[in-house]
């Protein structure tokens, strides 16, 4: 008896095997995440990939009673495909970071070359300097029955995103305005707004009487700071008005572009590779010069000329190089003192402390390498270095070398 029914089952194995059913399974996928554009520069809308493909030889089709005929690499059409951001207390985070959690985006079907892109694309905006993990979920899918399409899931893909208004070398400052008008520029503060920096604007901002209580150490404070010195995030007229574009009052202006060059001079603390932010021992300069920061630009730069008369006036007749022509410069009342702090070989650092003595003296001046400067000198001199290679366009009056 054992005998027989041993041979019915392993005839039933048989048939059933024969006509697919026992040798049913899955049809295995492999799921890859991907982005329109890596790295992306910050502001750029970025579209979420992915591309679902079969990793093995399934099916053979109606006549052998098994789904269609699935070959490895074929894309997979017509399925869904989930979209997610790796996080961490609500931000994106990169790759392998620890804590981090994944959450959805959104789907998107893959077309005929089994690619799916996401409807939204990823806004960058606010996000420069940061690495963000993604990766893409391909459910279950396919034609219903024992041979649908298996579930996989992508490794995670990291997304590059730089900072935008890089100089010609990379480095990295902006104008007085630029942190206040930006869109994002409650963000870009904060982002830079490490303690020490923090503790400086603060500083700078209690000699007049405008500073909140602010604990420096606490994330919280740091972001009340930012929002005191740009407002919130987004344009419009009816936006409260932050610090940074101009102080509140008459006579802010100085701590205005002081608090912009505290917070240009920090991005040395979350430059990537590559990039060379404007630094504290950077001097300050009035002659023309080619190499400002490791052979960058490529030809001169002279800052009479590409201040636009703020440091004085000149003539560039022969040979039309860009640069003032021997014995023709007439300074201007700053341009005479830029023209003395350069040839006393001063840098960004003793500019800043400068100013911070002024607005701690209660002087009406105060004296650096000899040169006496009231508020408007400082407020000029300080807000030259922050233009000094603002949107790609350097003046040259700082430069990474005494220029003398």
């Amino acid at each position: 008896m054992r005998t027989v029914r041993a041979s019915i089952a392993g005839c039933v194995v048989a048939l059933l095997a024969g006509s697919g059913v026992a040798a049913a399974h899955q049809a295995n996928t492999q799921s890859v995440a991907g982005f329109s554009t890596n790295p992306a520069p910050e502001g750029t809308p970025v579209a979420l990939k992915a591309t679902v493909t079969f990793t093995g030889t399934f099916g053979g089709g109606p006549a052998t009673g098994h789904g269609p005929l699935q070959v490895a690499g074929q894309p997979v059409v017509g399925d869904s495909v989930n979209f997610q951001i790796l996080t961490l207390a609500g931000s994106g985070v990169e790759c392998g970071t620890a804590g981090a959690s994944y959450s959805g985006l959104g789907h998107g079907t893959t077309n005929a070359a089994g690619v799916a892109t996401l409807a939204t694309p990823f806004d960058t905006t606010g996000l420069g300097g940061s690495t963000i993990g993604f990766r893409v979920l391909h459910p279950t899918g396919g034609p219903s029955g024992p041979h649908r399409w298996a579930q996989s899931t992508s490794e995670c893909a990291n997304l590059e995103i730089t900072r935008g208004d890089p100089f010609p070398d990379g480095t990295l400052s902006y104008t007085q305005g630029y942190y206040g008008s930006s869109p994002d520029g409650e963000a870009s503060v904060e982002s830079l707004l490490d303690a020490d920096t923090c503790e400086a604007i603060a500083s700078a901002l209690g000699s007049l009487d405008v500073a909140p209580a602010t604990d420096c150490t606490e994330q919280g404070s740091r972001a009340a700071l930012a929002y005191l010195l740009t407002g919130p995030v987004g344009p419009g007229p009816e936006r409260p008005r932050g610090f940074l574009p101009s102080g509140f009052a008459p006579g802010h202006n100085l701590v205005a572009q002081l608090a912009t060059l505290l917070l240009n001079l920090n991005y040395g603390a979350i430059a990537a590779e590559g990039e060379y932010p404007l630094e504290g021992g950077y001097y300050l300069n009035v002659d023309a010069v080619q190499d400002l920061v490791d052979g960058a630009p490529a030809g001169w730069v002279d800052p009479i000329l590409a201040t636009g008369g703020e440091l004085g006036t000149c003539v560039d007749a022969s040979p039309l190089d860009d640069v003032c022509d021997g014995g023709t410069v007439t300074f201007s009342g700053v341009g005479e003192e830029a023209a003395a702090l350069d040839a006393a070989g001063t840098t960004v650092d003793e500019l800043v402390a400068a100013a911070f003595a002024f607005l701690g003296s209660g002087l009406a001046t105060t004296d650096l390498h000899g040169v006496d400067l009231d508020a408007g000198d400082l407020t000029a001199l300080i807000g030259l270095v922050n233009e000094s290679y603002d949107e790609g366009e350097p003046t040259g009056f700082v430069a990474a070398f005494d220029a003398d």
